[in-house]
């Protein structure tokens, strides 16, 4: 009887080590996934900001390009982009 009872023992402790290490691992892939889409959020963040910087390069070029033109030409013409932008 005591050897049946050891046994019962053993395997309720088995059965808790068992259930300790799923929620272990539970706890730790929640975790992970939380940073995971906070690192996304942050990453789709610094492409947008890259995204609107290079847009803001372009029209400062398109803006110098016609600022200059204008001053080679002296054509009013040259000056719509510039003073649109």
């Amino acid at each position: 009887m005591t050897k049946k009872w050891y046994r019962v023992q053993k395997l309720k402790v088995v059965f808790i080590l068992a259930l300790a290490v799923i929620f272990t691992n539970a706890v730790v892939s929640y975790s992970n996934t939380v940073k995971l889409m906070h690192n996304q959020q942050g990453l789709t963040y610094s492409y947008e900001v890259i995204t609107q910087l290079e847009s803001i390069q372009s029209l400062l070029k398109d803006t110098e390009t016609a600022q200059r033109n204008y001053l080679i030409t002296a054509d009013a013409d040259d000056l719509k982009t510039y003073l649109v932008d």
